[in-house]
């Protein structure tokens, strides 16, 4: 007999397919843990918003943006960090001392209705295990903060 060193065919074949069936099952994982990691950002940064604004409401009597610029109702944030008016991620940080993450997969916008101030942080997929693509606060004019879901808006 030959002394031969080395894996056989079968064996290279078992070894890969034992890999690709524990790859398969850390897909799901995988995938569940990088949707809390993005819904917990959104829920972090969503609550740092509402602190900057509740400080913003308290030295200037209005939540940000002002309404005495009604040309910019709406400041608007997507994920690969443009926004709108287009030096809103600057604007928002002078305002409300906070520095928006745009190196993620979530959207942000800050806009006023009336005297109120409405945030809302989405995502292009779910966030949270009820499938919520999103997160939505109305910061009301006596102070309050109330966290809505879209489907409260009729």
């Amino acid at each position: 007999m030959r002394n031969e060193r080395g894996f056989t065919l079968v064996e290279l074949l078992v070894v890969v397919a034992i890999l690709g069936v524990l790859g398969a099952m850390a897909m799901p994982l995988y995938n569940t843990w990088q949707q809390r990691a993005y819904g917990s950002e959104a829920i972090v940064m969503m609550k740092q918003l509402t602190e900057g604004q509740i400080l913003y409401m308290l030295e200037n009597d209005e939540y940000f943006p002002k309404t005495d610029d009604p040309s910019f109702p709406t400041y608007f944030i997507d994920k690969n960090g443009t926004g709108f008016p287009e030096n809103a991620v600057n604007k928002i940080k002078e305002a409300l001392n906070l520095t928006i993450t745009t190196k993620g997969r979530l959207n942000y916008s800050i806009s006023r209705d009336g005297n109120a101030c409405v945030i809302i942080i989405s995502a292009s997929f779910p966030l949270f295990r009820n499938g919520q693509p999103h997160v939505m606060a109305r910061l009301e004019e006596d102070g309050s903060v109330v966290y809505v879901d879209f489907d409260d808006f009729g």
